[in-house]
C-alpha cells in the first residue's frame, strides 16, 4: 500500500496495534516468512488486483478477491480490549432484561458515506453488492435533501416516525449545512453522548455503518442488548 502503510516508521494506530499483536503471537509460535499487504483504509476495492493476501479491517462482500479480515484496532491491542470491554461486560450482567428500556438506542456522529447503489434494491437481490462500492462519497456536505442517503440519516428520520427509536447525533464529524442543523435541533435530534456501558440499560441496539463497517456490534451484544445489524456492502471480522 502506498503512503503511510508502506513505511517502516508508520504512525497509524491501527498498524501499531497489529504489530503488537503479531509480536505477541510470534513469541508464542513462530510465524512464517511471507509477503502480505495491510490496509487500515475503510474502502479497499482498489486492492482487487493485488497478488498477495490483503489483510484489512473491512472487505467488500463481493467480489471476494484475496482479502483476509483482521480484528478492529481495539480488538488487536490488549490494553484497548480491556478498556473497551471490561466495563460493559460488568455493567451488562447487572441489567436484567425486564428492567431495560423497551426502546432501540443509538448515539453517534454523522460519520457516514453515500454508496453508489440503492441499498433497498441490493437487499432484495435486484442489484449485486459490488455496485455499492463502485463510487463512495464520504465527505459531501450533509443537507436536508440528501440526509436519507446515509444509513445514520435514515435512522434519525425513522425515529421521528416510529415510536420506540431513541436516536440522536452527539456531534458532527462531517460537514452539514445550516438548514439541516436547524431541522435536527428543532426535532431534538442532537443528544448528549452515552457511554457504551450506559447503553446496556436499553433492550435494543442497532449497528450501522460509519465511514466503514460498524464495529460497535461487539460491545452492544456484550452488554446484553438485542442488537440489529443493518445491511452493508462490507464485511468485518466475525460479523
Amino acid at each position: 500500500v502506498g503512503g503511510k502503510e508502506a513505511r517502516a516508521d508508520n504512525d497509524c494506530s491501527y498498524i501499531r496495534a497489529l504489530k503488537e499483536a503479531l509480536h505477541i503471537i510470534g513469541r508464542l509460535r513462530p510465524l512464517p516468512d511471507m509477503d502480505f499487504v495491510v490496509t487500515a483504509y475503510n474502502h479497499n476495492q482498489q486492492m482487487l488486483e493485488v497478488e498477495v493476501p490483503v489483510f484489512a479491517r473491512h472487505r467488500p462482500k463481493e467480489p471476494r478477491s484475496l482479502y483476509a479480515l483482521l480484528p478492529m484496532e481495539w480488538q488487536l491491542h490488549p490494553w484497548q480490549v480491556g478498556k473497551q470491554m471490561a466495563g460493559i461486560l460488568r455493567y451488562g450482567t447487572t441489567r436484567d432484561w425486564e428492567g431495560r428500556a423497551r426502546e432501540l438506542i443509538w448515539r453517534g456522529t454523522n460519520s457516514n458515506c453515500q454508496h453508489a447503489c440503492d441499498i433497498a434494491a441490493v437487499t432484495k437481490g435486484e442489484v449485486p453488492w459490488g455496485e455499492c462500492l463502485k463510487e463512495t462519497l464520504c465527505w459531501p456536505e450533509w443537507t436536508l435533501p440528501n440526509m436519507h442517503r446515509y444509513p445514520r440519516g435514515r435512522l434519525l428520520l425513522q425515529s421521528l416516525l416510529v415510536e420506540g427509536i431513541d436516536a440522536g447525533f452527539t456531534g458532527l464529524s462531517q460537514p452539514m449545512n445550516l438548514e439541516l442543523r436547524q431541522f435536527l435541533e428543532a426535532n431534538d435530534l442532537f443528544r448528549a453522548p452515552l457511554d457504551p456501558k450506559e447503553q446496556a440499560a436499553w433492550a435494543y441496539a442497532i449497528n450501522l455503518d460509519g465511514t466503514g463497517n460498524g464495529d460497535r456490534v461487539y460491545w452492544q451484544m456484550a452488554g446484553g442488548s438485542a442488537t440489529l445489524v443493518a445491511d452493508s456492502p462490507q464485511l468485518s471480522w466475525l460479523a
